[in-house]
């Protein structure tokens, strides 16, 4: 399960139209928008993966009205298979021996 919080930047003119429509996803809970920046709502998605969460947010993003959705928090159960980090140096098990163990 991988639970999202993000932020959707909604277009000025379509608040209430793209709002309504977010308040009807049930994969979607809201938040409430600050009064300085009533375009910019805060949401928790629920979603069973992150491949789901990934799909979930690209179709969020591509409803009319909804400018952008930035993530600001991934959570995943303990069971969830996590792509490994990119940026992460892959070290064989032989090399490991040589330059000790690989950090957590």
């Amino acid at each position: 399960m991988a639970i999202s919080g993000i932020v959707i930047t909604i277009e000025q003119t379509d608040l209430d139209r793209v709002r309504v429509w977010l308040a009807a996803q049930p994969d979607l809970e809201l938040g409430e928008a600050p009064a300085s920046a009533p375009e910019r709502l805060p949401a928790t998605l629920d979603t069973p993966s992150y491949r789901a969460a990934a799909r979930r947010l690209a179709e969020l993003e591509r409803f009319p009205g909804v400018l952008k959705v930035d993530v600001v928090h991934v959570g995943f159960e303990e069971t969830d298979d996590v792509p490994a980090n990119p940026l992460t140096p892959r070290v064989s098990r032989s090399d490991r021996s040589q330059t000790g163990p690989s950090p957590r």
